[in-house]
């Protein structure tokens, strides 16, 4: 009976004795056991086999999450790096993109020649120009021009506009513009063409006037028979001018923005103008 509650008590502390847990007085006492017991020598190595079979599996288990970590790992850094590559790509291609459209779509012209006048290379403004006249006038007996001005820079969507022809006629011809420019009107707006003596510093007839940052106008200079047209569009700045002061609008500001409610526009709102139309 004796022997037996003194297996019972080893059995029960082997466990903690074969993880070295136990007080050396413990310890030597299940020793001293173990010489003379059979059964709870074999109870012991029972233990060891389990304990190595556990430590076997978790070797496993260990190894086995290793690799598949890895794997994982190897993984995660190809999608990484997928990723990092479809937005150098995209990011790539966008910056292409603005560069090739600004390149494509980026104008400058800029011409003072007469023979070269309604040519209007590069030209993709708001204003149709009715008001000024056909390429014919640079033929016609009674009209000599005096000066021509042609200057667009920008891109298709929206450029920096300034157009300027200087006509001095004879009477006969003289009238006979005027009455052509006071006719003006568009067929589809069914707007006609202003007259004022108020806005401008000689008498004037205007198609656009502060819309958009828009002028197309012509000043009458009837006493000297001579007139002036001008296309001004994007706000262009006083000190940037190419042609004198004295032929703005008066109200025309600093930068070229009038302050009062909405333009006049006698042309429709649609595609840029080009010279094919």
């Amino acid at each position: 009976m004796k022997k037996n509650r003194t297996c019972a008590i080893v059995e029960d502390l082997l466990p903690s004795y074969l993880e070295e847990l136990t007080n050396d007085t413990t310890k030597e006492m299940i020793e001293e056991h173990l010489k003379e017991c059979k059964k709870c020598r074999a109870y012991k190595e029972e233990l060891l086999a389990e304990k190595e079979e556990f430590l076997l599996q978790e070797e496993k288990k260990s190894a086995g999450f290793k690799k598949r970590l890895s794997r994982y790992r190897y993984q995660l850094l190809g999608l990484f790096l997928g990723m990092v590559l479809t937005v150098a790509a995209v990011f790539g291609s966008i910056i292409f993109a603005i560069a090739y459209y600004n390149r494509e779509t980026q104008t400058e012209a800029h011409t003072e020649n007469i023979q070269e006048y309604r040519e209007f290379d590069d030209y993709y403004g708001i204003s149709k120009l009715y008001l000024f006249p056909n390429a014919t006038i640079k033929d016609k007996r009674g009209v000599e021009i005096k000066k021509y001005l042609y200057d667009c820079k920008g891109t298709k969507l929206f450029q920096d506009c300034q157009i300027l022809l200087e006509c001095e006629y004879s009477k006969e011809k003289y009238e006979e513009e005027k009455k052509r420019i006071l006719g003006i009107s568009d067929r589809e707006t069914e707007l006609f063409v202003k007259y004022t003596k108020e806005e401008y510093p000689y008498p004037a007839a205007y198609a656009m006037n502060g819309y958009e940052t828009c002028y197309e106008y012509v000043l009458f200079l009837d006493e000297e028979q001579k007139m002036i047209y001008v296309y001004l569009q994007g706000g262009i700045d006083r000190r940037d001018l190419l042609f004198s002061e004295e032929y703005l609008p008066l109200e025309y500001g600093q930068n070229g923005m009038e302050f009062e409610a909405i333009g006049y526009n006698i042309y429709p709102i649609e595609e840029p103008f080009s010279e094919e139309e």
